[in-house]
């Protein structure tokens, strides 16, 4: 189970290997630590070599740091070192929740303050104003542009369509004050984790999201208000459509009432006439069974008649002999 002296070279100290480009360096450090090791016993008896030992210069940290490198990490990582050395100069904060618009209409604004050293900011301090659209807008943007090249994009606050409606309702109550902070904190959170990704913190969707442009905020501006109106215009023409449709409904139901009423007509005449056919053919019915019924009676008497005559026919022949008996 030992290693065999064969195995052992003399211009080396430890057990014959495979070629690699780091055998002859006669600054590898590692070349003293090579041990034999017994199975048979547990103390460990070090194999030196022949030859004279290697004289072992010392060699800075960055030396061994610099020639590991070369082997174990590949550029793509070393720019990756270098990105992390800025990414926590930064600092994110969301404050000052506002309510902007009333009703169902109405929106939440959070104050973004970005405190940074950072070259690819245009300026240390920046202030910007963002509505909770847009953060879940930049989260998709960002999570198209990364998710399927392996990129873990951190996720977005969900919605909560309770809270924000306690919100808009205006119900200053308890629990919408505690929704309203943890979503200001959720999307610090959010920011924070999002400018710590080297590869996002430089993505320009998230600078335009951190940065601030005057003529972007009155763009913006503007097209807030204009999308206000036209929420209110779009409210007031559908009220003019339901109170139209209001009036061609009357309108229909004018002319089916005027319809139905000549059908109602139409039917009492029919009804009148319908009932005077009716009587007039009991009546004739009537004198048809009083007719009837006389002459029934009139031939049943005379076959009364009839038979009594004969009756008394057949008397008047049986009387002769009837007396003769006697």
């Amino acid at each position: 189970a030992r290693l065999s002296a064969e195995d052992i070279s003399p211009g080396s100290n430890g057990p014959k290997a495979e070629p690699m480009l780091l055998d002859d360096d006669p600054d590898d450090l590692f070349a003293e630590a090579t041990e034999e090791v017994s199975l048979d016993s547990p103390e460990r008896h070090p194999i030196l070599s022949d030859g004279p030992s290697p004289v072992i210069t010392p060699v800075t940290p960055v030396m061994i740091s610099s020639r590991a490198d070369v082997f174990d990490r590949s550029p793509d990582q070393d720019e990756d070192e270098e990105e992390n050395r800025d990414t926590f100069d930064i600092q994110i904060s969301v404050s000052d929740p506002e309510k902007v618009g009333d009703g169902m209409n109405a929106y939440m604004v959070y104050k973004v303050l970005t405190k940074t050293s950072l070259s690819i900011f245009s300026r240390d301090e920046v202030c910007v104003k963002r509505r909770f659209s847009d953060f879940l807008g930049l989260h998709s943007k960002l999570a198209s542009k990364y998710m399927h090249m392996g990129y873990i994009v951190p996720p977005a606050p969900e919605k909560s369509i309770v809270g924000m409606t306690k919100v808009k309702v205006g119900k200053e109550d308890l629990s919408s004050v505690e929704f309203v902070e943890k979503r200001r904190s959720a999307l610090e959170r959010y920011l924070l984790r999002t400018v710590k990704h080297p590869a996002l913190l430089k993505d320009t969707d998230v600078l335009q999201f951190l940065e601030s442009s005057e003529w972007f905020e009155e763009k913006q501006q503007q097209f807030d208000n204009l999308d206000v109106q036209l929420r209110k215009l779009h409210a007031s023409v559908e009220s003019l459509v339901f109170h139209r449709k209001g009036n061609n409904t009357n309108n229909n139901l004018k002319i089916l009432r005027t319809h139905w009423e000549g059908k109602v007509q139409q039917g009492e005449r029919d009804f009148e006439q319908i009932s005077k056919n009716i009587r007039r053919e009991v009546g004739r019915f009537e004198k048809d069974r009083v007719k009837d019924f006389r002459v029934v009676i009139i031939k049943y008497l005379e076959s009364l008649v009839h038979t009594q005559q004969q009756l008394i026919k057949y008397w008047e022949a049986f009387l002769p002999e009837a007396k003769a008996i006697a």
